[in-house]
């Protein structure tokens, strides 16, 4: 009872701060065009618009190719919203991003920046996008100004705008992953995903997408 009472409130949630923001009056998404549901859409855009809106676009879509990263590999949740507000503590020190849980309003104030980070989220998401993986399938990231323990135990990927990129020797990189999300406890597929988002929703031999629906 206690895991459904959980899973009912992370939907709630996601639902809920996605949805209490809205496109901006000239941006209207048309059925089909993306790889994920408007959601998971809106979910890429608040989290661009909090952790990255200051870098350059290269940076931006390197944080935004984290997050997907993440959605992809199973060590991970499996859809962006899930990403984005994934805490593994019961406080908010847990948060992978500390915008999620930080207190504060998430509804975003700078109406031209907002617009800037929807219309960055809807291209990198488009089934028709040509837009690589400039992270090199990164996982992780922090800030140059700091130097946490943990990234010692990874292998740098790239250095990109402010952000220092990370991955491990476990990460199902688009160079060998397959065209579905793997899961470590059954077989996988054999088609390779190559490194675009949008190619990366191929449907693979048993109808299942690895973006999402």
């Amino acid at each position: 009872m206690r895991l459904v009472l959980t899973a009912l409130a992370m939907l709630i949630a996601s639902a809920t701060v996605a949805g209490a923001v809205e496109l901006p009056k000239d941006i209207r998404v048309g059925a089909g065009t993306l790889t994920v549901s408007k959601q998971d859409m809106m979910c890429l855009a608040l989290n661009d618009y909090w952790e990255a809106r200051g870098e350059t676009l290269r940076g931006r879509v390197a944080v935004a190719q984290v997050v997907l990263n993440r959605a992809r590999d199973s060590r991970f949740p499996g859809t962006i919203c899930d990403v984005v507000q994934e805490n593994r503590t019961s406080g908010t020190k847990g948060c992978q991003f500390s915008w999620y849980c930080d207190g504060k309003a998430d509804n975003p104030m700078e109406q031209a920046a907002w617009r800037s980070s929807v219309l960055l989220a809807m291209s990198v998401l488009r089934r028709d996008n040509a837009i690589a993986d400039p992270t090199e399938g990164a996982l992780w990231y922090h800030n140059t100004s700091v130097s946490p323990g943990w990234a010692r135990r990874l292998d740098q990927t790239a250095r990109i705008g402010t952000h220092i990129f990370y991955t491990d020797g476990a990460a199902e990189r688009p160079s060998t992953l397959t065209a579905r999300r793997v899961d470590t406890k059954t077989k996988t597929g054999t088609s390779k995903v190559p490194t675009t988002v949008a190619e990366s929703s191929d449907i693979s031999e048993d109808g299942e997408q690895v973006a999402g629906q």
